[in-house]
């Protein structure tokens, strides 16, 4: 068999038994590797589906010391095991979803769960040790810096590096935030390998290290960070309303997790009872309650509906088409706006407009909690087109 060159990306049948020269630290025997990955231990109290893929994951990157290349599975099955830990915990949480393997079910993707997992303290900055290992990276980086620049302005032939102090290092932990690195940039690096990235660095060593401890604080038990109001004026409210007041946020946070669907793309499982919210992007517009949720969102999007039957419509067609706000005087209501030609048309685009709307619910059957959830929602997300005057 013809053998490949160590440019070539691939290796033979022959050479992966061998080292592969390609690996950065060929100074690190087999044993010292295995030795590393064997120190990365999740807890006995961590699932076996999550633990049996995190091992999948450092046997992976085990068998980088062959084939380089294994680096990009590695961190890919270190990925998922996150992610399924995030769900199962999603689960726990919410006690909403049956099983994390029902096909049927459409769970909010990583990005939405990792900034879930920052916002409720499932991971926190304390717990992962990579940040020695970041900060003397950091350090060091302004050190080589420094050194090179003197060695420019000196004429010396080599940079002189000073070790990390510890003053140094401590100040550069104190400002790293890996919670909100991860949430930030993991995702993107998930979905980069997912769909085929030639990209290929050996970072496996840190993505485990991270996913480890992430793992393990995020399945630990420890509470979630409770909803509080510290205001001094929070203990003259009375206690029947608290109770209220102390659901809104999680209930908040379980709509904002939801994936989007359009009015055209209900799930047929969706609850009877809630609130619902319509959004362009990141643009969150209008936020609605009812008791019978797929009709409502239904009736907002529909071309034969009245403007008494879709108002976020009609608001969205008065401004379009600058019409004046409707009254209860003679001649001003909106039967009257409507009975103008460039008025119908605006509405009948705003029927059209929301139909591709992203839309979220989250089930709240208690009358009294949907209103103030209601509320809540729309004054957090100042979504431009509710309005709670009376007439």
């Amino acid at each position: 068999m013809t053998t490949t060159s160590v440019d070539d990306p691939l290796r033979s049948l022959g050479e992966v038994t061998q080292p592969d020269p390609r690996q950065p630290n060929l100074t690190t025997s087999l044993e010292e590797l295995h030795a590393g990955l064997s120190a990365l231990v999740l807890h006995d109290t961590v699932p076996l589906g999550v633990r049996q893929l995190f091992e999948t994951a450092k046997n992976a990157r085990l068998y980088t010391y062959f084939v380089y290349r294994f680096h990009q599975v590695a961190e890919m099955l270190a990925y998922q095991a996150l992610e399924r830990a995030l769900r199962e915990r999603w689960n726990r949480e919410f006690g909403f979803f049956p099983t994390i393997d029902d096909s049927k079910i459409r769970f909010p993707g990583l990005g939405e769960l990792l900034q879930m997992a920052v916002d409720r303290g499932w991971i926190r900055k304390s717990g992962f040790q990579s940040v020695v290992y970041r900060a003397n990276n950091a350090v060091m980086q302004v050190h080589t810096l420094n050194a090179i620049l003197e060695m420019q302005k000196s004429g010396q032939d080599e940079p002189s590096l000073q070790a990390p102090a510890e003053g140094e290092l401590q100040e550069a932990m104190s400002r790293i935030d890996i919670p909100a690195i991860l949430a930030a940039h993991l995702p993107d690096l998930r979905n980069s390998l997912a769909h085929g990235s030639a990209h290929l660095a050996p970072t496996s060593d840190l993505v485990l290290a991270d996913v480890c401890d992430a793992v393990n604080m995020i399945l630990d038990g420890t509470p979630s960070i409770a909803f509080e109001l510290k205001d001094e004026n929070y203990s003259r409210i009375h206690r029947h309303f608290k109770a209220y007041l102390h659901e809104l946020e999680p209930k908040r946070q379980l709509l904002l997790a939801m994936r989007p669907v359009t009015r055209d793309t209900l799930p047929k499982g969706m609850p009877l009872r809630g609130i619902y919210l319509f959004s362009e992007g990141k643009q969150h517009l209008y936020v609605g309650r009812s008791n019978s949720l797929r009709k409502r969102i239904g009736r907002h999007g529909r071309l034969s509906a009245k403007h008494n039957m879709a108002s976020f419509a009609f608001l969205l067609a008065r401004e379009s088409a600058n019409l004046g706000a409707a009254t209860y005087r003679k001649g001003q209501g909106r039967k009257e706006l409507f009975e103008q030609q460039h008025a119908r048309e605006a509405f009948a685009n705003a029927k059209n407009r929301i139909r591709l709307m992203d839309v979220r619910f989250v089930e709240e059957s208690d009358p009294i909690k949907q209103t103030l959830l209601e509320l809540y929602v729309s004054v957090v997300h100042q979504t431009p087109y509710n309005d709670f005057d009376t007439h």
